[in-house]
């Protein structure tokens, strides 16, 4: 493993600020969070601001969970192509 994060692991800090290789970032209308596993806890806290996004542990909590308990019935969701990766 290399301390260098791939371009496919930038998109973390494009959208959160988040320096990371491995994680998952939500946003929904008036509410985000970024997902990462104990690894990265201390690093997540360091990098991303908490007045814009809550951070969650995984896999205590799961994005579909969070998503059930936070977006509004019926809200549609869409993706940003290239976005999603396999983190594990």
């Amino acid at each position: 493993m290399s301390e260098y994060v791939g371009s496919y692991a930038q998109r973390l800090a494009w959208l959160a600020g988040f320096g990371g290789s491995a994680g998952t970032v939500v946003v929904l209308a008036d509410e985000a969070a970024v997902f990462v596993d104990g690894r990265y806890t201390l690093q997540v806290r360091d990098q991303v601001d908490a007045a814009f996004y809550a951070y969650e542990s995984v896999p205590q909590t799961s994005v579909a969970k969070w998503l059930g308990a936070h977006a509004q019935q019926g809200a549609g969701s869409a993706m940003i192509p290239g976005c999603m990766a396999s983190c594990g």
